[in-house]
């Protein structure tokens, strides 16, 4: 998946808002000016360290003014977990030049407030401790005023409880930002990518927020014999079809019960845990009779949190998305937030669903009406030619020397008038059909291709796919480009397609015979086809024959910038 924004090159946790950057950085110029002042009414400062203070603090100053320009002009060049580190380091120099007495300790809040609000809990905290740490050793030794440490315990003692109520709330609301960020992606997501698509989208950046190793789910696909099987890991993902009967343990689970799992809890004698929390309650809840430990086992994963997944109608079907840690002592996703994601994931498929239906049955519409205008407006005026080519040859004659290119008209008109008739027949059967296996479509375009040329065409197929409607009618246009490729530029009598089906991809193979020296041949329309489905195409000549081989995503369709 690629980011076409400009901060697509900055972490998350270190990602901002243009407009919360110029604040910060504005904020930043406003302390340089409060240390500057500061500084002016240190009067005891001997002139020396008066000159180093008012030179950091003018280095300070003049590094503001420049990260202000950066917010302005190149916002996201600077990331926020090095902004806040200067920062704190720079202070504390300017401490330990004036002296740990001086009320300018209490800029030390700065950073810790921005690590707080932009990084969460372990980033404030840590600054904090450094600032505190820092501080009492300055406190220790300094050198204008010497030990001060009595003196000042109790800013120290301000500073490190001031610093822990930033980082907690600084934390609570990272993850709002990071909640909020989810809900958006999750309604936003591109339609284009289809059902499968989407929701491989959707899985790994909830995998990415709750900090799981992997996502397992389990998507019934509408019948009551199948469902999808999801596991998205990091960098890998795997999509299979399904019977019921295999997945059972996830589906018999109770519809209204996200579980929790913790195979090594830190309490009671590190023995297994279990947590249930009730969405229709809307609290935790207590029962003994639900095999956890052994969901456990067949997710291969010490420590879990499955919650349901309602799809259709009142939520008729019902899924189930299992996150995975392997990390001993974990901090589960709020349970009360993942019921609000799995809402929020249900209304996205569901709306899916509807427009996947409300197209197949527009797209049915429509070939059946092209059908309808390809017969009356295109073939009938041909089938009036033929007609016309063979009253001409009865007029000329036996003997006219014009019948052979008579003849040959005759035979270009049943030619066009057979292709135009074999369109037709693909419209129609591509009206009635809706999603199904790519094997029956590829074998019924063979079929009608050896019917209309002649060309005797060799199957060699491994495994199958069943597609959704608007992949099917993309693997249809590629089929009938490559073979319509055969019999237009290849001047043989047989060939060879080869359909290879795995569970992440289709791969489809013309090969045909190379009869005499060719220019060298690279299908545009093909090519262009298969990158706009997130695939590639490869041509490989050799003296013997010459192999088109499409390789095509099954349950992705990326843009064609993004297909690499």
């Amino acid at each position: 998946m690629t980011t076409t924004s400009r901060y697509a090159t900055v972490p998350d946790a270190a990602r901002e808002e243009p407009s919360n950057q110029r604040t910060l950085s504005e904020l930043r110029l406003i302390i340089a000016m409060a240390a500057a002042l500061g500084v002016a009414l240190e009067s005891h400062l001997p002139v020396m360290q008066e000159g180093v203070a008012y030179l950091l603090v003018l280095i300070y100053v003049l590094a503001s003014l420049l990260m202000l320009w950066v917010a302005h002009r190149r916002p996201g060049m600077v990331r926020a977990s090095v902004s806040y580190w200067l920062d704190a380091g720079w202070l504390i120099m300017l401490l330990a030049v004036v002296g740990t007495e001086s009320n300018l300790f209490v800029l030390l809040l700065f950073p810790i407030m921005l690590a707080s609000f932009q990084s969460g809990f372990v980033q404030g905290m840590a600054l904090t401790l450094v600032c505190a740490i820092a501080y009492s050793a300055l406190s220790v030794w300094s050198p204008v005023t010497g030990n001060v440490l009595s003196g000042v315990f109790g800013s120290i003692i301000a500073l490190a409880v001031l610093g822990y109520m930033s980082a907690r709330w600084g934390e609570n609301i990272v993850r709002s930002r990071q909640r909020l960020t989810l809900l958006r992606e999750i309604s936003a997501a591109d339609a284009q990518l289809g059902e499968t698509g989407v929701l491989l989208k959707l899985f790994d950046k909830l995998r990415e927020f709750a900090g799981a190793c992997r996502v397992v789910a389990v998507v019934p696909e509408g019948d009551e014999s199948h469902s999808t099987l999801y596991e998205i890991g990091v960098g890998d993902s795997k999509v299979d079809r399904v019977p019921n009967g295999i997945v059972s343990e996830f589906l018999a689970l109770p519809p209204s019960l996200i579980a929790g799992f913790n195979r090594h809890s830190p309490s009671r004698l590190l023995r297994p845990r279990f947590y249930l929390y009730d969405t229709g309650q809307g609290g935790m809840i207590r029962r003994g009779d639900i095999p956890l430990g052994q969901l456990a086992d067949l997710l291969a994963t010490r420590h879990y949190q499955c919650f349901p997944l309602p799809i259709g109608c009142q939520g008729r079907d019902i899924g189930r998305i299992c996150l995975c840690y392997d990390r001993r002592f974990r901090a589960p996703v709020s349970y009360a937030f993942l019921h609000q994601v799995a809402v929020q994931i249900a209304l996205r498929l569901d709306n899916l669903r509807l427009v996947n239906r409300l197209t197949a049955t527009a797209a049915s519409g429509e070939r059946r009406r092209i059908s309808r205008d390809l017969h009356d407006s295109t073939v009938q005026p041909y089938v009036g030619l033929r007609m016309g080519l063979e009253a001409l040859k009865r007029k000329a004659g036996a003997d006219d020397p014009l019948q052979t290119d008579i003849a040959d008209l005759a035979a270009m008109a049943d030619t066009s008038i057979a292709q135009l008739r074999g369109y037709i027949v693909s419209l129609r059967g591509a009206a009635g059909q809706g999603s199904g296996y790519v094997l029956p479509v590829l074998r019924a375009q063979v079929e009608q291709l050896q019917a209309r040329s002649g060309i005797r065409i060799a199957l060699d197929t491994h495994g199958d796919h069943a597609l959704s409607e608007a992949q099917l009618d993309d693997f249809r246009h590629i089929v009938n480009e490559g073979l319509s490729n055969i019999r237009r530029h290849c001047q043989c009598d047989h060939a060879t397609v080869r359909l290879d089906c795995t569970p992440d991809r289709i791969v489809l193979e013309f090969i045909n015979p190379v009869a005499r020296e060719v220019p060298p041949f690279h299908p545009r329309s093909l090519s262009e086809r298969a990158r706009e489905l997130g695939g590639r195409l490869e041509v490989t000549r050799s003296v013997e024959n010459t192999r088109v081989r499409i390789t095509l995503p099954v349950w992705s369709r990326q843009p064609a910038e993004s297909a690499a």
